[in-house]
């Protein structure tokens, strides 16, 4: 990744999965939602903007996450959420590319879907607030997970795993499937269990190294070199 006018050089973070943290709200309406101030492009990738807005939502989000403060991300956090967020641009590219989308429909039906986690308008308004977040970024945060979920799986479609491999795995680790009785479970009664564990994180490997390899050939350029300086500065106020 080439990156231009920058302090920080932009390090491997976390997946983007872990990064995009959507939460439940009440549906107020099926309408698009009003734009809001994005402030700043802090950077953009290929020209592609990334709005200081986005970054301090990551910050709140991989904050909370690490235990609610700055400092349980460790000295390296801009460089963290920023590379978070150039992965966010190239999930959307790839999703571009691959012709996927997320309809407003579909966006209204999550958000029904969520609203029964709210009692009343009320208590959606206030979880709003407490998040200090707009209903446009809700709804960008819903288009972008459901975007990264569609990536995720047309990425990992062809990861398969042989019979030796599984049962390789349960030679390995026999004693993790043991009956009642305390005796290893026969393999072919364990079989779907230890295909679905290993399928998971062959998949995830997979996409780690997909993400890895994309973050090389884009172009990065720094905007604002001390845009995290405002997000640190707010949240030690």
């Amino acid at each position: 990744m080439s990156i231009s006018h920058s302090r920080f050089a932009v390090l491997a973070a976390s997946a983007a999965f872990a990064a995009v943290i959507v939460g439940g709200a009440w549906a107020l309406h099926l309408g698009p939602f009003a734009s809001t101030d994005r402030g700043p492009v802090i950077a953009t990738v290929d020209g592609r903007p990334i709005y200081l807005s986005e970054a301090r939502y990551r910050v709140a989000g991989l904050s909370t996450a690490h235990g609610g403060g700055l400092e349980a991300l460790g000295q390296a956090w801009p460089e963290q959420v920023l590379q978070s967020l150039v992965d966010d641009q190239i999930i959307l590219h790839e999703a571009e590319t691959l012709g996927l989308s997320v309809s407003d429909q579909e966006i209204a039906s999550e958000l029904l879907r969520l609203q029964r986690l709210f009692p009343d308008l009320t208590a959606y308004q206030s979880w709003l607030a407490s998040q200090d977040m707009s209903e446009g970024e809700l709804e960008r945060r819903i288009r972008l997970q459901s975007l990264t979920m569609r990536v995720y799986q047309a990425v990992t479609g062809d990861v398969t795993l042989g019979e030796d491999e599984l049962r390789a795995y349960y030679e390995t680790h026999v004693g993790d499937f043991l009956t009642a009785e305390g005796s290893p479970a026969p393999f072919d009664d364990v079989r779907s269990t230890i295909e679905a564990q290993l399928a998971g994180a062959e998949k995830d490997a997979a996409y780690a190294a997909w993400l890895g390899s994309l973050r090389g050939d884009v172009s990065v350029v720094i905007l604002m070199d001390d845009w995290w300086r405002s997000i640190d500065d707010g949240r030690q106020s």
